[in-house]
């Protein structure tokens, strides 16, 4: 365990040499952390207690996705809830949803955007961000999901 960031919040003598400064001042600590830990060949990361209890730190976090690279499946937990990177380098998306299982799919660039198997179905539609991919369901069956953008799929734990 180690803390990677500009180090403005935290105590460095707590950590003991477990830290990494990252001081580039581009983007925020979510994004340096995601890109060093993408260059030490991590394929998933797994992102908790950054929502901050901020708007900003939210929609920051989501940009952090969008900001970084492709090649990992990225997840940030929430308190009952988890945002998963859909990058479209990555290839299709797809998870099993019981029937009723309320899930969102959002466009955080402009592109098109396909998800399949879900109550309501888009097929090459070119979506924003916006409210359009809020609150669909699944059927019970595997939802497929894919962008010519960076998507962001908020499900249940």
């Amino acid at each position: 365990i180690e803390v990677l960031g500009d180090m403005d919040s935290v105590d460095e003598s707590c950590w003991k040499g477990r830290t990494l400064p990252l001081n580039e001042q581009s983007f925020n600590d979510l994004a340096k952390s995601i890109e060093q830990l993408m260059d030490r060949g991590f394929e998933e990361i797994e992102i908790v207690g950054a929502d901050g209890g901020d708007p900003s730190h939210i929609l920051g976090n989501w940009g952090s996705m969008n900001d970084a690279p492709p090649g990992a499946r990225i997840r940030i937990h929430h308190d009952e809830q988890v945002s998963t990177r859909i990058h479209p380098d990555d290839g299709e998306f797809s998870a099993e949803f019981e029937e009723g299982e309320v899930f969102s799919v959002f466009a955080i660039g402009p592109g098109k955007v396909w998800i399949s198997g879900a109550r309501w179905e888009i097929d090459g539609e070119n979506l924003v961000l916006s409210s359009r991919g809020l609150h669909n369901e699944g059927t019970g069956d595997i939802v497929k999901i894919k962008g010519e953008g960076v998507l962001l799929l908020i499900s249940e734990r």
